[in-house]
């Protein structure tokens, strides 16, 4: 217990710990710890399988450590279970700023022994050590065969060496339940708890979108045209039937027939369900909304002394971005890294539901550059507060939050064997549906200004150079409005391609040809072929400020929209935002 009278019950069933010269093994059966907020004057030995209130408990675990490699390995044999909290956190850490004061207060209160030398001197003459130029004295540290592997391809590195972080997984998959907001459990709740643990333990001086979907749309959508048809077959016959009664008997009672059309609208109902439970039990239900699949990735990051620190990252960030006017009072940076980078992929897919076409497609991508990430420090209008939860006997703790967006600034290389793109008005309704999605996994600013458009956003996050070298590229323009329908498209094929994206400049060199695909005997055919075509388009973006400047553009927190946009629309962006595009196409 601490001084706020909360602690924790720790209770384990066995801890075996076994020594040799070789190991130290370490044995955990029935390992549970519990917060407690309440001071009782007996407590039962019992055993952990009888605790029902526990917010840690490991079944059965085991730590062994290797003496001789200095290696160490948790296995945990059975259930593992932990549900962490902002109560037990600080629980647990004022007991531990507790039992350390203690042992502060213990070493001072200790006396000094009179007999204790306080002046250490040690002599040494020309006979006692002699070193001359050979080698007297040699260390061996541990190599990895894989460190120079990584820092091939690399130049100009200052360093000799770096530390290395090497990572493996062989199956790595990210779900984003349906209507599940990871946008506020992220972005919020979790970045406000990282920045109150920042500040608790800061020590003083001396870093397939899941989506439950209805149904097959097209299979749904084709049922219930069917059902509907089936509906007026049935009705039209129950009409004959009452009309040819009627023939034969002409006291037939209204009520009854209105009992009748009752009756069949029940039919319609019963077989409406039983037609869509087949429909369900035909086979397996899609979860999916969209599915980003990507094969065999390997992602290399490397730091380096020539460009590491403030000045040479922000010399770099000139370098990349030379267009945007840099500001001469300088800016200051709460994030800020700048890193080499090399990614290779085998295989890259988007999958939209079960359509057979595919938005993207990408063989054998091969990326290397250099990549800069940094977040301009915020204005005090950029700054807004949140609060993290904390039970009693604590108060809840007040955060600050940065509203600036981390930038990036680039130079990097993609180099693919193959890349294929498509999009049509068919997919107009699930790209809806993925950008509606999309805000539950990465939620809009809080800045009441009016969203920005895609280029916009862009132009804001985005500077650098973008190179793209690829043996095909093509590009499909589906015509139908079936989403299922793979034979009617517009395909434009470049071959050899080269492609420079650049602020405001985009350059294609390569082979140009464009083929009609139907379903007919007309399949296939070639409409344009240029060889050899430089394309060049170039963007004249009108704004009412320099469309480059991004670097004063600045957010403004909700509750601190300035009093002159009352009595109108607040826009933070507004002498940034596009007013007019224009852009000017050269061969």
């Amino acid at each position: 217990m601490n001084e706020y009278k909360t602690g924790v019950l720790i209770r384990g069933d066995l801890l075996k710990l076994t020594a040799s010269d070789e190991k130290i093994k370490i044995l955990f059966e029935g390992f549970k710890l519990s917060y407690l907020n309440t001071l009782l004057k007996v407590y039962y030995c019992v055993r952990s399988s009888e605790i029902r209130n526990y917010n840690v408990f490991v079944e059965d675990a085991s730590i062994i450590y290797l003496i001789k490699a200095k290696d160490a390995t948790i296995r945990i044999s059975e259930n593992m279970h932990v549900n962490w909290s902002t109560i037990l956190h600080v629980t647990i850490f004022t007991f531990v700023e507790e039992c350390l004061a203690f042992k502060k207060n213990l070493l001072n209160s200790s006396f000094e022994s009179s007999d204790t030398s306080k002046i250490l001197k040690v002599e040494m003459t020309d006979e006692d050590i002699k070193i001359n130029k050979k080698k007297n004295f040699g260390f061996l540290m541990p190599g990895n065969e894989q460190h120079p592997q990584c820092r091939q391809g690399f130049d100009e590195l200052e360093l000799s060496n770096n530390r290395l972080l090497s990572i493996h997984y062989d199956v790595v998959k990210f779900v984003f339940p349906y209507k599940y907001n990871f946008a506020q459990a992220f972005s919020e709740e979790f970045i406000n708890i990282i920045k109150w643990l920042k500040v608790l333990h800061k020590k003083e001086n001396s870093f397939h979108i899941r989506k439950n979907c209805l149904l097959d749309l097209h299979c749904f959508a084709s049922f219930l045209e069917d059902e509907y048809h089936e509906s007026l077959k049935r009705k039209r016959m129950l009409d004959e039937k009452i009309e040819s009664f009627r023939r034969t008997n002409l006291l037939l009672q209204s009520e009854k027939i209105n009992l009748l059309y009752s009756k069949l609208a029940k039919k319609n109902a019963e077989i409406y369900i039983q037609r869509s439970q087949q429909l369900y039990q035909k086979g397996p239900m899609r979860t999916s909304l969209c599915t980003w699949t990507l094969e065999d990735v390997d992602i290399l990051a490397i730091a380096d002394s020539s460009y590491h620190g403030t000045q040479r990252v922000v010399n770099r960030i000139k370098e990349l971005d030379p267009e945007s006017p840099y500001p001469d009072e300088g800016i200051e940076f709460t994030t800020l890294w700048a890193r080499k980078v090399r990614c290779s992929v085998t295989s890259w897919t988007w999958q939209m539901r079960d359509f057979p076409q595919m938005p993207l497609n990408i063989r054998e991508l091969n990326l290397w550059g250099f990549l800069i990430g940094a977040e301009q420090e915020a204005s005090p209008r950029a700054r807004r507060t949140s609060i993290v939860q904390i039970n009693q006997p604590w108060s809840d703790f007040t955060v600050e939050r940065s509203m600036p967006s981390l930038k990036f600034y680039h130079d990097l290389t993609f180099d693919m064997e193959e890349m294929t793109m498509a999009y049509g008005p068919s997919w107009e309704p699930i790209m809806s549906q993925i950008s509606l999605a999309m805000e539950m996994i990465s939620r809009p600013s809080l800045d009441p200004s009016p969203a920005l458009p895609w280029w916009d956003k862009m132009r804001l996050l985005y500077h650098g150079r973008l190179t793209i070298i690829s043996e095909h590229l093509n590009l499909y323009l589906r015509a139908s409005l079936d989403p299922y329908n793979t034979t009617e498209h517009m395909e434009i094929s470049w071959s050899e391609v080269f492609i420079e994206w650049t602020n405001g400049k985009v350059l294609t060199k390569g082979d140009l040809d464009m083929y009609v695909h139907t379903a007919s005997k007309y399949d296939d055919i070639r409409v344009l072929h240029i060889p050899h075509l430089k394309l060049s388009t170039n963007f004249n973006w009108s704004c009412l400020g320099n469309p480059f400047d991004h670097h004063n553009v600045m957010p403004c927190a909700p509750d601190k929209v300035p009093e002159y946009s009352i009595n109108q629309e607040h826009d933070s962006y507004r002498a940034f935002s596009l007013t007019k595009l224009e852009y000017f196409l050269f061969i």
